[in-house]
């Protein structure tokens, strides 16, 4: 008879708080094969069940807000969370319930918030008053932010072109909100780069990766938010996440699978190359 072994070595555990996404492309799904991608395990807090595929949102279900509470007690009561990040939250009672829940936490922990505000498709996936709530109540208690263009521009209230760069975007709405904040570039429709811009700790980074050749972009922004995670849990600094993160998104980028009539996801690769990142102090 095979003897079982069990380890007893303790891993990271990373807790999304996301929906769920039944395409299995984006939401609680790509976080939890992106955990699982960097050795750390996976834990989550089901917030909405969606009716999407990787072309349209059809139906957002909010999960009650008691419902959200009970599962991240139960999960944070038992395991030994070291790291959180925030997706999908569609009500402003389900932010201000999640916000209460983190607060509660005996001690801080990272927590990386996307703000899922519009889907790859361009589905509005978002109120506003969800993204009141949002700025008043969740993102005070947070490490990073991440906005893509068109999610920086409903926080700042203004167009990205108003700004001489980007970078000056980012710049401006982390002294805002008063956390870090990586400004993700993909919608800036730049052919030779795609470029992302961190501001942390009174820095402005620009990180620029080559363009995959790929029109696939469901669900890139929960890779990248949940890679991030993942190595701020594994001890990374916030600026080594990111660059390790970004690198992991091109990488699944370039192994898309078809998985319909001209359909693709976004796969899962063999190993990441840091080196496709290039990272400049602005």
């Amino acid at each position: 008879m095979q003897e079982t072994l069990i380890s007893t070595t303790k891993i990271p555990v990373c807790l999304t708080v996301a929906g769920s996404d039944s395409g299995g492309g984006a939401g609680i799904q790509a976080d939890l094969k992106t955990f699982s991608f960097f050795g750390t395990f996976g834990a989550s807090v089901i917030t909405a069940v969606t009716a999407q595929n990787p072309l349209r949102v059809g139906a957002i279900h909010p999960i009650p807000k008691h419902v959200v509470v009970d599962q991240f007690n139960v999960v944070t009561e038992a395991l030994s969370v070291r790291a959180i990040k925030t997706g999908l939250l569609s009500t402003p009672e389900t932010i201000t319930a999640v916000a209460g829940a983190v607060q509660n936490l005996p001690k801080r922990l990272p927590l990386v918030i996307d703000p899922v505000m519009t889907a790859s498709s361009g589905s509005r996936l978002a109120t506003p008053e969800c993204l009141d709530a949002l700025t008043r109540y969740l993102i005070p208690t947070s490490t990073l932010v991440t906005p893509n263009t068109i999610e920086a521009e409903l926080l700042l209230q203004k167009n990205i072109t108003q700004y001489e760069t980007p970078a000056m975007a980012a710049q401006e709405l982390a002294a805002t909100l008063g956390v870090s904040v990586l400004l993700k570039g993909g919608h800036l429709n730049m052919d030779e780069a795609a470029v992302d811009f961190l501001a942390c700790e009174g820095n402005l980074y620009e990180l620029k990766s080559p363009v995959a050749p790929t029109t696939q972009t469901h669900g890139t922004g929960c890779l990248l938010s949940a890679a991030i995670l993942a190595n701020l849990a594994l001890g990374e600094s916030l600026l080594s996440a990111v660059t390790i993160a970004k690198a992991y998104v091109y990488a699944s980028l370039l192994t898309s699978l078809s998985i319909g009539s001209d359909i693709f996801a976004i796969g899962i690769p063999a190993s990441i190359d840091r080196s496709v990142v290039k990272v400049s102090t602005l």
